[in-house]
């Protein structure tokens, strides 16, 4: 089917998940989520492989960037970063709107995202 191949993905710290898998909670597992994105193929592996080639090189972005940041701390400490890819097979206005849903629904403060999307009715 063309046009309809995007999906909203969600990076998280494993290290946020302290209650087991089986009786977590949405509240429980909200803080895990440090990002919310849109894509297809394999965007959601670009921000890794962004953070290691930044780390390699001793980037100044590394500073700046609370995403990139983030995702090293987590190699730093042991885990790797969870990719959870949901809202599969849909058109690219679909999952901005879905993106900003779920961006909206976490709340920035809880986010690496530097883009915002304000919901308003």
């Amino acid at each position: 089917m063309h046009g309809v191949n995007a999906f909203c993905y969600l990076l998280l710290d494993p290290r946020k998940i302290t209650d087991s898998v089986e009786s977590l909670d949405l509240k429980g597992f909200i803080p895990s989520i440090f990002y919310v994105g849109k894509g297809s193929k394999a965007r959601p592996f670009a921000h890794l492989i962004e953070a290691k080639k930044e780390k390699n090189a001793r980037s100044p972005k590394l500073i700046s960037n609370a995403k990139l940041q983030r995702i090293n701390s987590i190699w730093d400490s042991g885990n790797g970063v969870v990719c959870l890819q949901i809202y599969h097979n849909i058109s690219d206005d679909e999952a901005f709107v879905r993106e900003a849903a779920l961006i909206d629904a976490i709340r920035l403060e809880n986010l690496t995202n530097m883009k915002v999307w304000l919901m308003q009715l």
